[in-house]
């Protein structure tokens, strides 16, 4: 449901999933892909390209190490394509929170998460 952008949904069956930290193990790889579109969009837009002073070069390099990561790749449709609507940013945030609430520090799952 993530995959598809149906964030809303996705977090409401959440707490139903057995094996919640293996799920977001799988999710780091959907929130490293929403945050690459945010990213290259603010790099593309001369309007926007003064946000990346606020972005660490750490954050910037987590992000785009998705990239370089060919075991982790976003969850997609049935058929193998990307939903194209790109959710908000604050959606993606919250993402990121659970992702990181389930992971406990020093699990494998939280280090892959941090890398």
């Amino acid at each position: 449901l993530y995959g598809e952008r149906c964030d809303a949904e996705a977090e409401r069956l959440f707490d139903n999933v057995d094996g919640q930290e293996q799920l977001a193990t799988l999710l780091i790889a959907e929130a490293r892909s929403r945050m690459a579109e945010v990213l290259a969009e603010i790099q593309s837009n001369p309007k926007l390209r003064h946000l990346l002073a606020v972005i660490s070069a750490d954050t910037s390099r987590w992000i785009r190490a998705a990239a370089a990561r060919p075991d982790e790749s976003p969850p997609r449709r049935a058929g193998g394509s990307r939903v194209d609507a790109r959710p908000p940013l604050s959606a993606t945030l919250a993402l990121l929170h659970r992702i990181l609430e389930v992971l406990s520090p020093g699990s494998p799952g939280h280090d892959r998460a941090v890398q």
